[in-house]
């Protein structure tokens, strides 16, 4: 794959070579893989590479833990990309998130007051009533933990919950329970 790098646009790099090298080895010979890599040698496309062939072999999910959402979000964003420019047509993933991340309608209704409007509270729940808000990262601008531990997903109905049909949460935890040849990547942070 590193031979048609130069062809799609892509620049050549010896230590990610080298890194995706010892990934398909410590696969194909039942070894874990502890590598250490520093900054600019391409490590997500690196792990991504490989993990894209291996699954595509084993048609089982490849799971990538990492340390912050954002990074989880960046790696979503780059498996799409390393997959499309490698001729991967259909990728299937998805990025898990905590029950915290995701705002939750249904608790957002039970909220709302019709005398009680102009509270930043109220206001909270009816974006998130009226679809304006899926998930805490969707507030420009932030919002305090002691209003958003009122709207977010805590102790979800999951089945029993009218909502479910447009709940980022739900959606996202039925791709991750889903059948390993449904999912081919669950990133996580």
């Amino acid at each position: 794959m590193y031979d048609r790098f130069p062809r799609i646009g892509l620049k050549e790099r010896i230590g990610q070579q080298d890194m995706s090298l010892d990934i398909a080895d410590a696969y194909i010979n039942g070894r874990n893989a502890m590598i250490e890599a520093g900054v600019g040698i391409g490590k997500s496309f690196a792990y991504l590479i490989p993990s894209l062939l291996i699954n595509q072999v084993s048609r089982q999910p490849i799971i990538i833990a990492t340390s912050s959402i954002q990074l989880s979000e960046q790696i979503h964003k780059d498996l799409r990309f390393i997959g499309s420019r490698l001729g991967f047509t259909s990728v299937r993933s998805v990025v898990g998130k905590g029950m915290g991340q995701y705002a939750c309608r249904y608790r957002a209704a039970d909220l709302l007051q019709p005398d009680d409007s102009s509270s930043p509270l109220s206001t909270l729940a009816q974006r998130i009533v009226n679809y304006d808000i899926d998930e805490r990262a969707d507030i420009k601008g932030g919002v305090s933990d002691a209003v958003w531990s009122n709207v977010c997903v805590n102790d979800c109905k999951f089945e029993r919950c009218h909502y479910k049909s447009t709940c980022s949460f739900y959606e996202m935890r039925a791709k991750i329970n889903a059948d390993a040849s449904d999912m081919d990547f669950i990133i996580v942070n």
